[in-house]
């Protein structure tokens, strides 16, 4: 099994594998040796060390990298010993980081150690591991989160707070990660209103529904209904139409969405560009037995995600059923382009869940 995971490297060279396919063939081969060598009796743990150190630095593709997780019973605690002080003392030749350097001679092999030491730590969920092998490949701008979520993970909230400020990775305006993993160390460290200011600060800047959830379970009796009020009407006139339609759709607040398609139909065109990922299995489709039902407002946004309908035209709402356009102000609707569909799937599953609104 070793010798077939030789082959990796010439293999991925010569072929296109796209699809990833070949390569889970020898990522999983390498999942496999780690649990047959745990298996040989009498192992000779430091030998299985030093091979396995060789051909990590044989390994330009990760997949012998994988027996360091799959084969860590296997090596116990003399091999993953042995293991570490061959990658220190190798990181340790290399020259010291500096601000213009040789990628492919220096950076790429610290970073690659750097991972494998990491990788080990995680297999010994020794978090003083994985920092020091962070701070041994200098990667504590790039990898301060996951060092922060190992933190709090392992009751070091303060610790984990401080390895957040030291983040440099470009992210969004609002990162939901970093922001969970600071309600979470607000909450170890008992720090309540720091991390309900947080959860509402997080869905003002996103409109994430579960944050918003978790911030009205923690309100105070008869003051939530007053805090949701204030969400819905922040949401109604967030910049991107899209993003409230969705969240109006999921939470839901069906009227909510209906006023929504109505005041801020034109800004659906510019914010469809974006394709969209929505839960479909999470609204029942029985409600599709009659699509007459549809109000004009769904239809609009079908109308505008179909760009040869016309009065009369049949339109596919992607669920096996189809309906006609009838009235102009459907055909008056100017098309999507690009013709996205998940927004006629959108907007039939929250409107047949309302048959009343829009008639």
């Amino acid at each position: 099994m070793w010798r077939f995971l030789t082959l990796a490297e010439p293999t991925i060279e010569r072929v296109n594998d796209s699809s990833g396919r070949i390569g889970d063939v020898f990522y999983c081969a390498a999942a496999d040796i780690g649990s047959l060598l745990a298996r040989v009796p009498d192992l000779d743990r430091v030998g299985l060390a030093e091979r396995l150190h060789e051909s990590l630095g044989k390994d330009d593709y990760g997949f012998a990298a994988q027996i360091i997780t799959s084969g860590s019973e296997a090596l116990g605690v003399e091999g993953r010993t042995k293991l570490r002080e061959l990658l220190k003392a190798e990181i340790r030749r290399l020259p010291s980081r500096q601000e213009r350097e040789n990628w492919n001679a220096v950076g790429w092999p610290r970073s690659r150690i750097s991972a494998h030491l990491a990788d080990l730590a995680d297999t010994e969920r020794d978090v003083d591991a994985y920092i020091e092998a962070i701070q041994l490949g200098d990667r504590e701008h790039i990898d301060a989160t996951h060092v922060a979520q190992r933190l709090i993970a392992a009751s070091r909230p303060a610790e984990g707070l401080e390895w957040l400020d030291k983040d440099q990775r470009v992210r969004r305006p609002f990162d939901l990660t970093i922001a969970d993993l600071r309600i979470a160390a607000f909450e170890a460290l008992g720090k309540k209103p720091e991390a309900q200011a947080l959860r509402w600060q997080a869905f003002e800047a996103t409109l994430s529904g579960p944050h918003l959830r978790e911030h009205l379970k923690r309100l105070p009796d008869f003051e939530d209904f007053a805090t949701e009020q204030k969400a819905l009407a922040h949401a109604a006139t967030f910049p991107s139409a899209l993003t409230a339609l969705v969240f109006f759709v999921e939470w839901p607040e069906l009227e909510a969405a209906d006023r929504l398609v109505r005041q801020r139909i034109s800004e659906l065109s510019a914010d469809s560009q974006k394709p969209i990922r929505m839960p479909l299995a999470t609204w029942p489709a029985r409600q599709f037995s009659d699509l007459d039902c549809l109000p004009i407002a769904a239809f609009r946004i079908m109308r505008r995600s179909t760009p040869s309908s016309r009065p009369g035209t049949v339109v596919n709402t992607g669920f096996g059923r189809s309906s006609k356009v009838y009235t102009s102000e459907v055909a008056d609707s100017r098309p999507i382009s690009g013709g996205h569909l998940s927004l006629p799937r959108l907007a039939g599953m929250f409107y047949c869940n309302c048959p009343a609104l829009g008639r």
